[in-house]
């Protein structure tokens, strides 16, 4: 068994009449490829139509003898924002359609695979793949936030910050898609199992990926988390300059404080001064002399109170 694509119309029509499994994968079809492989298998034109409707939160619908799966999986790459590959599996227990618009490496490397295994088990080979594509993403998030971080600390906050910002919406976006891929899991792996034609020994299997989806979820959401932290620390780290810089400023503000005061008050022509401030020394006195002895004593208060520190 090897997975037909939406040009293999008339070889998934001969396989299901002949009544073999057929794995219908269908990347990016037109709706008039979508309604051929409709009326191959019988699909309600509900179903067709919701399978033409992406950006939906994962679900699960169940009709007479099949059911429909909204399911996610995750472009295995450095893109920002993380770029979600929805699925929509139309489930039975002879037959599987998947309808995604983008590739998946983890479940091109299962569609293209030699040797695919029992058909049974195709269905939980499909979540469990789409499942495990995130593992990669969520690990190069976690270099990716610590690279942000310590960002904040020597590099441009406000572009760090809205970079911060950028990736948790997206990495908010992961988080409900897992937690809801979780749920569904929870309580709908025994319709599956039972629909695939699994036995009891296959709830151990999706158990295995119910586990991977809680692990994922809560390291989203531990994510998440940390970019919330690292906004705050952005925050506070520009306060932080800021505050700095205004003690500098107000330090030189200081400084020439008490020596404009001197130089305005000498610069005034009152009549005594210009008759009596006209020899060498008041000029070493009072025009060197006074502005030195001014910033030495306020250079010894600054120290004395540890504005320098």
């Amino acid at each position: 068994m090897h997975a037909l694509g939406a040009d293999d119309a008339d070889a998934i029509a001969a396989a299901h009449a002949a009544g073999e499994f057929v794995w219908a994968d269908l990347l990016d079809p037109t709706p008039e490829q979508l309604a051929r492989i409709g009326d191959v298998f019988d699909l309600h034109p509900l179903a067709i139509e919701d399978a033409t409707e992406f950006d939906q939160l994962p679900k699960i619908d169940h009709y007479r003898d099949w059911l429909l799966l909204v399911f996610y999986g995750v472009a295995e790459d450095d893109s920002e924002p993380v770029d979600l590959i929805e699925t929509h599996l139309f489930v039975a227990h002879d037959w599987l359609v998947t309808v995604r618009r983008e590739p998946c490496m983890s479940l091109e490397t299962l569609v293209h695979r030699d040797d695919p295994g029992d058909e049974r088990w195709i269905v939980y080979r499909v979540i469990d793949a789409l499942t495990d594509s995130f593992f990669s993403v969520l690990h190069t998030l976690d270099d990716r936030i610590e690279a942000l971080e310590n960002e904040i600390l020597t590099g441009n906050v406000q572009r760090v910050r809205e970079h911060v910002i950028t990736l948790r919406r997206s990495v908010g976006r992961l988080t409900r898609v897992l937690i809801a891929q979780r749920d569904i899991l929870d309580g709908s792996a025994k319709d599956l199992a039972a629909l695939a034609g699994l036995e009891d020994e296959s709830t151990a299997y999706f158990r295995d990926v119910q586990d991977h989806l809680r692990r994922l979820a809560l390291r989203a959401d531990g994510q998440r988390e940390r970019l919330t932290a690292a906004i705050h620390l952005a925050d506070s780290a520009a306060n932080t300059r800021m505050t700095r810089a205004s003690e500098r400023l107000a330090l030189i503000a200081t400084v020439f404080l008490p020596l404009t005061a001197v130089a305005s008050f000498f610069g005034m022509n009152f009549s005594w001064m210009v008759d009596h401030i006209d020899t060498l020394g008041w000029f070493l006195a009072l025009g060197i002399a006074l502005p030195v002895a001014t910033l030495v004593g306020l250079f010894a208060f600054v120290l004395k109170r540890g504005y320098l520190d």
